[in-house]
């Protein structure tokens, strides 16, 4: 079953890129109301979903949690980046 990444990871991702929330909506096609609501864990799966998107555009990588280690994100090589501040 699919589990979305949480509200601190996709916030988490995001600070890692150096955005900020205004270009995490321009980019997901959101709302910046919507993307403080998703990073409050209080807004809609669709939006959770978009948002996710939009950070794996980016070279974002959502790391699951095992039986060992928790959930993470991983960043894309800065050569490879693709993001702008």
């Amino acid at each position: 079953m699919y589990k979305p990444p949480s509200k601190n990871l996709l916030r988490a991702a995001r600070v890692a890129l150096g955005f900020d929330q205004q270009k995490l909506a321009d980019l997901s096609g959101l709302s910046v109301r919507t993307v403080y609501r998703v990073e409050k864990g209080d807004a809609l799966l669709e939006s959770v979903l978009e948002i996710q998107k939009a950070l794996e555009r980016e070279g974002i990588e959502f790391v699951d949690e095992t039986d060992s280690k928790g959930s993470g994100i991983r960043l894309p090589k800065e050569a490879d980046a693709t993001h702008k501040k």
